[in-house]
């Protein structure tokens, strides 16, 4: 592949953007009934390096990103990676739990978010050794702290002087995220600055031309690989316009694409589902169908679309269709349907450039196109291993190659189809879950002597988890308040079974 060279970093596009079409929109904030053009997310991601500038952190140190999608995650983004330091992104709907191991993990020296999220994890702040400063973007109460940590609230504190942005090296780590392999804890993966500008650039190769007044829905929460790097870095390093809202399953999403004229949505396959049925109410109703942009590219992302559900789309939107991607915290997205080259239903399409890809039988051998195998990744976007994990990077990643756990088979010209996982993982509204998290979670409530979790998809092929376990009948109501407590609501059994402990001893 061509020489990658320095300018081509999404951060140095989005300034020269910012310099060239100052006026250009670069983020239509519904939720906060604002835009926001390209010179006023610069100078906000200024601002907010000059105060991470005056903290006098250790360069590298790591800063944890918690906020809901829109432009203060975005602006802090770029200031974090502007100044020096490391973005660690985590989903703002943890519960205290889940947001406590992550964030002890993490490590950081600085923590930005929301005023709710501070107090709503507070008891977190106190075990963090190396926490510095809390920076809350908004106004609130006073959040009770160490000491020896500052906060910082953002809209009454004296503003400090902003900082243009330190233009990252291609080898600079721009982000850590976690991701889950059915051992029952987080793994730490860090990406570099290269390999998210390679990442977006690969997947644009497969894409209509887009550019300044292209307008990019963010349908996929910004902390996730997949959003990251599809619906910010992306349209970043293009000039386009990001059209954000936390509130997409509230909304008419073909109201949406019609009335700002969207030239590019990624939607995880709830909210394809979801359009689908919306489009069914305005037929039934007689109404006219949207007058949708010519060249709207539709894409799913977060896990795999069911070919019914984009075959459905295809015929509710004639001329349009919903083309699926891949990728994995670990390797970034790789492999896409083409708007502009060969495109083949039911698959989840071919490699970007760049990206190369194996079909390994269980001894690590490749097997002939057509038959089922692992898909093992190798290329400049995937990760070298899971940070402080030895011995799962040993066991996940070979020679250069992330075993991806995913079954598949690719057919003679390259198209790879999606069987589903080895592992104890699986995708439930798109969301990540640990089958062995869950058995952890449900075993640390006194009453559970053994627990089993599985996956199961109903008649629409939606997932959901149950859950068997071995209590005293009467404990279930308080274990339901233990789950509750400590795991996200896309985590939560839908199902559990009780095995009395007389039922098990006779077993």
């Amino acid at each position: 592949m061509p020489t990658q060279k320095q300018t081509d970093g999404f951060i140095h596009r989005f300034i020269g953007f910012a310099t060239e079409h100052p006026e250009a929109v670069a983020i239509q904030a519904l939720d906060e009934g604002r835009a926001c053009t390209y010179a006023k997310l610069h100078e906000l991601a200024m601002q907010r390096c000059g105060v991470l500038h005056a903290l006098a952190c250790e360069p590298g140190s790591r800063v944890l990103l918690c906020l809901p999608s829109g432009t203060e995650l975005v602006a802090n983004y770029l200031a974090i990676v502007g100044v020096g330091l490391v973005p660690v992104l985590l989903n703002d709907k943890l519960t205290a739990a889940e947001f406590r191991e992550l964030a002890l993990a993490s490590d950081p020296a600085v923590v930005v978010t929301t005023t709710a999220l501070a107090v709503r994890h507070q008891a977190t702040w106190s075990a963090l050794e190396e926490l510095r400063a809390l920076v809350s973007v908004d106004e609130g109460p006073c959040v009770p702290l160490a000491a020896t940590v500052k906060h910082v609230a953002l809209p009454s504190q004296r503003p400090h002087a902003p900082r243009p942005l330190q233009l990252p090296r291609l080898d600079d780590v721009v982000t850590i995220q976690f991701t889950y392999k059915g051992l029952g804890e987080p793994l730490a993966v860090a990406h570099r600055y290269g390999a998210l500008s390679l990442s977006a650039a690969g997947l644009l190769k497969s894409m209509r031309p887009m550019g300044v007044g292209t307008v990019h829905l963010v349908g996929l929460p910004l902390y996730a690989v997949y959003g990251l790097v599809v619906l910010m870095v992306m349209p970043l390093s293009i000039g386009s316009t990001m059209l954000i809202t936390s509130t997409l399953s509230r909304r008419d999403i073909a109201e949406l694409l019609e009335r700002h004229q969207v030239g590019f949505a990624c939607l995880v396959p709830e909210l394809v589902r979801m359009l689908n049925h919306q489009l069914a109410e305005r037929a039934a109703r007689g109404d006219a169908p949207p007058a949708l942009l010519p060249d709207l590219m539709l894409y799913s992302g977060g896990s795999r679309l069911a070919p019914d559900a984009a075959q459905e789309l295809a015929g509710r939107l004639p001329g349009h269709q919903v083309l699926q991607g891949y990728g994995m915290t670990e390797c970034l997205p790789v492999i896409l349907q083409s708007h502009v080259g060969p495109c083949k239903p039911n698959t989840l399409g071919q490699a970007i450039p760049g990206v190369q890809l194996r079909v390994v039988d269980a001894e690590g051998q490749d097997v002939p196109d057509g038959a089922l195998g692992e898909l093992w990744i190798s290329g400049p976007t995937v990760s070298a291993g899971y940070l402080n994990h030895p011995e799962a990077t040993r066991q996940f990643f070979a020679d250069g190659w992330l075993k991806s756990g995913d079954l598949v088979i690719r057919d003679a010209e390259g198209h790879i189809h999606f069987f589903g996982m080895r592992l104890r993982i699986t995708k439930v509204r798109s969301q990540m879950v640990d089958l062995a998290e869950v058995e952890q979670v449900a075993r640390e409530w006194p009453g559970v002597r053994a627990a089993r979790a599985h996956a199961e998809r109903d008649a629409l092929g939606q997932t959901s988890i149950s859950l068997s376990v071995v209590c005293n009948a009467a404990d279930q109501e308080a274990l339901l308040k233990h789950l509750g407590e400590r795991l996200s609501a896309h985590k939560l059994p839908r199902n559990i079974v009780v095995v009395t402990e007389e039922l098990a001893t006779a077993a």
